[in-house]
């Protein structure tokens, strides 16, 4: 093989690493940005159960941004995982930073911890309802036996 092929083979890798890379951080930013969205609105869903019933009509453009912001996600990301990890909130493998920390991830991580659970998985959009019934799900008090298990049996069940 020529210097020549070998060189232009060698510019060649070096411009798709630097357009992976400049892909990478693009969909990182997107991931980060939407992921906050995405995680803020599911903590504010959540407190919004403290004073209205899920069947509220205060649910509904906070349930239609979430689902949206979901549908973004999914495109893409493929699957979207929200897992909170002590003080840290990721989305996939990208660690999605608050105004206010604390607050809401220790909120989130602790409703979810209650039912054994440290994160959930979104293989596709879910439908309005079953976002409501699965906020419904995080808040009420876990099950005493197995609640990881009660919590997925859930899961399953609203499909």
């Amino acid at each position: 093989m020529s210097d020549e092929i070998r060189n232009a083979q060698a510019q060649l890798g070096s411009a798709l690493s630097q357009a992976r890379a400049g892909e990478d951080r693009e969909i990182s930013r997107q991931v980060r940005e939407k992921g906050e969205q995405f995680a803020k609105i599911l903590y504010g869903l959540m407190r919004m159960t403290r004073i209205h019933s899920l069947d509220n009509v205060a649910f509904e453009q906070a349930v239609r941004d979430f689902r949206n912001i979901l549908e973004r996600l999914c495109k893409l990301l493929g699957t979207v995982h929200l897992v909170c990890v002590e003080d840290q909130v990721y989305v996939n493998d990208v660690r999605i930073r608050f105004e206010i920390a604390s607050e809401h991830v220790e909120a989130m991580g602790t409703d979810l911890r209650r039912h054994r659970v440290g994160g959930i998985s979104f293989n596709d959009v879910i439908t309005e309802k079953q976002i409501l019934n699965l906020v419904g799900m995080i808040i009420e008090p876990p099950a005493l036996k197995s609640p990881r298990r009660a919590f997925q049996k859930k899961l399953t069940k609203m499909g």
